[in-house]
């Protein structure tokens, strides 16, 4: 595997990761409509679904590592910072892109943590796992 399509390799993963943060966002919305109703079934449904796709992110990210293993050490250092620099100039776009999708996921998974707050107080009460 040459270095574009390492690098377009995982721009694949990351952006699968990305659309499974959108989806936890979604059935996290449709979580706490489920809790405002005292939904027992559907929480159950909705609390397996956000697993599943939390699983299916951790498989993801360990496809990346995988791939990632392919670049030298340094040149993961510079992806991770955005850094094209150690890149062929032709691969600019992708690592623009990889650095664009990755600022993307962090911000979306900002979101996450803090509806998963809401949702995680109301489910655990006293006992939630986030502390203030």
């Amino acid at each position: 595997m040459d270095e574009k399509e390492t690098l377009q390799s995982i721009a694949v993963c990351l952006q699968k990761k990305y659309n499974g943060f959108v989806e936890m966002e979604s059935i996290t919305k449709q979580l706490q409509d489920a809790l405002n109703f005292d939904d027992v079934v559907t929480i159950r449904m909705l609390v397996r679904m956000r697993q599943q796709e939390i699983d299916n992110i951790d498989e993801t990210d360990r496809q990346r590592a995988e791939i990632s293993d392919k670049l030298s050490k340094a040149q993961q250092d510079a992806l991770k910072k955005g850094d094209g620099s150690l890149f062929a100039p032709e691969n600019a776009p992708l690592v623009r892109r990889i650095g664009e999708i990755m600022q993307n996921s962090h911000r979306l998974l900002g979101r996450l943590i803090e509806e998963d707050k809401k949702v995680n107080r109301k489910l655990a009460g006293d006992k939630t796992f986030y502390k203030d």
